[in-house]
């Protein structure tokens, strides 16, 4: 994580959302090593689809006056683009890594445990999470856009161009109407974004809950969902896929329909968003540093890193808030 003071010369909070995002998604949530993420080559592939992604998905919201709940839905669409059109992962049973989820939990050529796993993981931790920090980081910025439309609309083409150019390393090719059927469901998670109210709940005047419940919240289901997703499969009495399945999308939607009621509309403060993250967050922490207990590869120095300065800022915007918020 880089320091307020530090991230203050850089000057341009769009720059620093678009650094946050694949810091998130592929260095504090451990799938990459930090030499592999510096790595020059895999640091470019990375920047594009997290980065681009993140701004457009912050942008949109802004100018269309939306929410959290349309931050969501952008985030879905991402990851649907990002693990089922650019990566293929959600279709090729022959990815690296997969394991059990190669054919656990998979019907109809489609991932369906896996997609709700990663859908969950990329909504939150790719989009939500940069967009809350860069916004706590930049607080009087945070109603203001960051970006000119010229620079917006090469984002939002940036991703699907991002597809094109990826395509040539990945190999695999699911059937054509697979593609088309998946292409859709992200142009409706979009346009469901840009259609939904700021507040889709019925509103009134209740009272936000303190900071701690959010954070328990995103925490509590963040937790099940990657176990669920990628611990499950591997035991040997497992429950049914179809079990499994319909237990992730209900953990997944029981946690954001409370993010979005408990949020009121958008009036809870950084307290709330940053302990949101946070707990986001926690598994991944926590993973890391077991993950160096096996073999150290520097997993837990980010980790660490990251859950200091991620503290420091929550004291600072807590600071600076006053009592009655």
């Amino acid at each position: 994580m880089i320091g307020a003071r530090a991230i203050s010369t850089l000057g341009s909070p769009a720059l620093v959302l678009f650094l946050l995002s694949p810091v998130f998604g592929e260095l504090v949530s451990s799938v990459l090593t930090p030499l592999e993420f510096f790595n020059p080559v895999r640091l470019a592939i990375t920047l594009v689809p997290y980065g681009c992604a993140a701004i457009a998905a912050r942008e949109l919201v802004i100018r269309r006056k939306k929410g959290f709940t349309s931050l969501v839905l952008l985030g879905l669409a991402f990851g649907l683009i990002f693990e089922g059109i650019v990566t293929r992962v959600l279709f090729n049973p022959s990815w690296e890594g997969l394991g059990a989820l190669a054919s656990y939990g998979r019907a109809q050529g489609f991932s369906w445990v896996l997609a709700v796993g990663l859908e969950h993981f990329h909504a939150l931790i790719s989009i939500v999470c940069p967009v809350l920090t860069a916004e706590a980081l930049f607080p009087t910025q945070r109603k203001e856009t960051w970006v000119p439309a010229p620079l917006l609309v090469l984002c939002c083409c940036a991703v699907p161009a991002w597809t094109f150019i990826m395509g040539v390393f990945v190999p695999y090719f699911p059937p054509f109407w697979h593609a088309v059927s998946l292409t859709a469901i992200v142009v409706g998670l979009v346009v469901l974004a840009d259609c939904i109210p700021k507040e889709p709940l019925p509103g009134g005047a209740r009272r936000i809950p303190p900071p701690a419940v959010f954070g328990g919240i995103g925490g509590v289901g963040m937790t099940l969902i990657m176990v669920g997703t990628f611990i499950v499969p591997d035991w040997d009495a497992r429950p049914a896929a179809s079990i499994m399945f319909f237990g992730l999308l209900t953990i997944m939607l029981i946690e954001l329909g409370a993010l979005v009621w408990l949020s009121n509309g958008g009036t809870w403060n950084d307290r709330h968003q940053l302990a949101l993250v946070l707990g986001l967050l926690a598994f991944f922490l926590a993973f890391g540093v077991l993950k160096d207990l096996e073999s150290f590869a520097g997993h837990s120095l980010v980790s660490g890193v990251a859950l200091w300065r991620l503290f420091r800022l929550l004291r600072l915007r807590g600071t600076a808030l006053s009592p009655s918020t």
